[in-house]
């Protein structure tokens, strides 16, 4: 059995608490700021399904969401992943310039409006991607190419859940970047990059859920496969897996209204996408 040493996580807690005698001092991050990683000089792909108005209402997506852990594997549209990227992460709102910039609003909350976060997605068989992995650009709403080629065999060794995600048509994971938030708040900043993680998280599975989708959520996986498989910078943390796709359970797709499509009839793109040709 492995040995666990229990007084670390108490002994963070401790450290990161706030205390009356000794109200914490706030850094000099700014509140709104945002931040965001890109990646100059790497191609990108617009997405559709920014904006969208998903038709099932929040009681319902509540009421059926479920951890899916089976996906058939057959081909998923590019509008639904968008619309999911943008219901879970994307810029919603665009607010007059307080400073030097127009202050962002997301679809997820974050302390001091910071997002310590950024979207890797590891794609296999969604209709106008190759099969790689993509970083997601909130502000713009796009994905750029990181690596072509299937890295779906290298997730699975690196998680708990490897046979599940095989099949997954995305896996989002959800990266820390502490130093965004720890700049302002100190140690306490890394407690509320886990809690946005967590925001973040739940607005993916709920979008899904309402698309009639499968979402899987995992915490568990080798950190530093991970970290390595994703090419992170020595400064960014893989906190989150959520693999999505189709499950074969019966479900017919719901209705997506998206600017430029036309009216509630517009039937989603996950029902069509197996008659695309494969890029």
């Amino acid at each position: 059995m492995p040995t666990y040493e229990p007084d670390i996580a108490a002994l963070f807690h401790r450290h990161s608490s706030y205390v009356e005698e000794m109200w914490p001092e706030s850094g000099d991050a700014d509140d709104d700021t945002g931040g965001a990683t890109t990646y100059p000089g790497t191609a990108r792909i617009d997405l559709p399904g920014q904006g969208a108005r998903i038709e099932m209402s929040l009681g319902e997506a509540l009421a059926t969401r479920r951890s899916v852990r089976h996906f058939t594997g057959d081909r998923l549209g590019l509008e639904p992943l968008g619309a999911l990227l943008w219901a879970s992460f994307g810029v919603s709102m665009r607010e007059p310039p307080s400073r030097d910039e127009p202050v962002e609003r997301r679809a997820s909350p974050s302390a001091g409006g910071l997002y310590p976060l950024e979207l890797h997605v590891l794609t296999r068989n969604t209709a106008g991607l190759a099969d790689g992995l993509y970083h997601y650009d909130p502000r713009s709403h796009q994905l750029e190419v990181r690596h072509v080629g299937s890295r779906h065999d290298e997730l699975a060794a690196a998680t708990l859940q490897g046979p599940v995600l095989s099949a997954a048509n995305a896996v989002v994971t959800v990266v820390g970047v502490p130093g965004r938030t720890m700049a302002k708040y100190g140690q306490r900043g890394y407690r509320f990059m886990l809690l946005d993680a967590g925001h973040l998280a739940q607005n993916l599975c709920l979008a899904a859920a309402a698309l009639e989708l499968g979402a899987l959520p995992i915490g568990g996986f080798y950190d530093g496969r991970l970290h390595r498989l994703l090419e992170l910078e020595s400064g960014e943390l893989p906190l989150y897996l959520v693999g999505l796709g189709l499950t074969g359970l019966g479900l017919t797709g719901r209705r997506l209204s998206t600017p430029g499509l036309t009216g509630p009839g517009h039937t989603g793109p996950w029902q069509r996408a197996a008659a695309e040709p494969q890029p």
